[in-house]
């Protein structure tokens, strides 16, 4: 579980699902579909273009952050790690095929 924080104060939480390259997508707390969000200039940002952090509650432990970095480094190509998605999920307590929301 992550929480999103938007550059107008208002915040979510999600799950991340995916990282690929530069894009990261999640599953939102009251919004149905995927979300999308890319790194512009070194920063996170929406579909929309508003700025965006990911805060990441201690209670998630160091494994879920750990299994981040690792993914973000064996991109190749913008392709993840093949497997990534499973990996989080697992971590995330959604089991191997449990759906993000």
């Amino acid at each position: 579980m992550t929480i999103i924080r938007y550059e107008d104060g208002s915040m979510a939480r999600a799950v991340i699902y995916r990282l690929k390259g530069g894009n990261l997508r999640a599953a939102v707390e009251g919004i149905e579909a995927p979300v999308d969000f890319k790194i512009i200039r070194g920063n996170w940002v929406s579909k929309s273009g508003a700025g965006v952090t990911f805060e990441f509650p201690v209670e998630i432990g160091m494994d879920f952050l750990q299994a981040l970095r690792d993914l973000a480094q064996t991109v190749e190509h913008g392709h993840y790690a093949m497997g990534g998605d499973r990996v989080i999920r697992q971590i995330a307590g959604l089991g191997a095929n449990g759906a993000p929301n």
